[in-house]
């Protein structure tokens, strides 16, 4: 048996996919139509993914939520999808500046490398040119450039991690995708987006992680 760990912001939690309720709850189902036939299910996926959340939320709970679904050695893979709060703009700077992140990122996979886990980073996704510098319909405000930086700064701490952490470049997969990924609030994405992000995630999943 394994566990799949999600944690992220309202991407995760699948906010605005209104077809298969986000692209963790598609895995969920994926697996538990794929092992319904088994006598015990193999594959638990948890969404554990809150609205608005930033790297700060992370650490203070990634432990906790760790420990309460994986028992001993039991085989782990945990998914973190973060950047999009950490860049919004607050009293002109990001509200988790770059120096944070990068201490909030490193803590989180400090531990799970610990705890023997095998890890995904996701990347930022791209800004819907729409609201890229024009405050949302929440009043938030957030730059395309600061995807960029924050992007070229969670590869680095990849590539300077054990092979157990696996770099997920969502941002290209939705970038170079033909279609209207958003939802109707420019911001979130929509059925066609969480869909693209579930295959990329799956494959990855399947071909990484026994």
């Amino acid at each position: 048996m394994r566990s799949v760990l999600c944690f992220g912001d309202s991407l995760t939690f699948g906010e605005k996919d209104l077809e298969g309720g986000g692209w963790v709850e598609r895995l969920r189902r994926y697996f538990l139509t794929k092992e319904a036939s088994l006598s015990h299910q193999q594959t638990l996926v948890y969404n554990l993914g809150i609205a608005s959340e930033t790297t700060d939320g992370l650490v203070s709970r990634l432990e906790s939520e760790f420990k309460s679904r994986v028992i001993g050695k039991q085989p782990c893979v945990v998914v973190l999808s973060y950047g999009l709060n950490d860049i919004k703009i607050h009293k002109n700077k990001n509200i988790v500046p770059t120096a944070y992140f990068e201490r909030n990122l490193r803590s989180a996979l400090s531990f799970l490398d610990k705890a023997g886990a095998c890890a995904f980073v996701l990347n930022i996704p791209p800004i819907n040119h729409q609201i890229d510098g024009v405050r949302d319909q929440h009043k938030n405000l957030r730059f395309s450039d600061d995807v960029s930086l924050y992007n070229r700064l969670i590869e680095e701490i990849i590539v300077r991690k054990s092979t157990k952490v696996t770099y997920v470049d969502i941002y290209t997969q939705l970038k170079q995708s033909n279609q209207n990924i958003y939802a109707d609030d420019q911001l979130h994405l929509n059925s066609i987006g969480h869909k693209l992000l579930f295959k990329q995630i799956l494959e990855l999943l399947e071909s990484k992680v026994e």
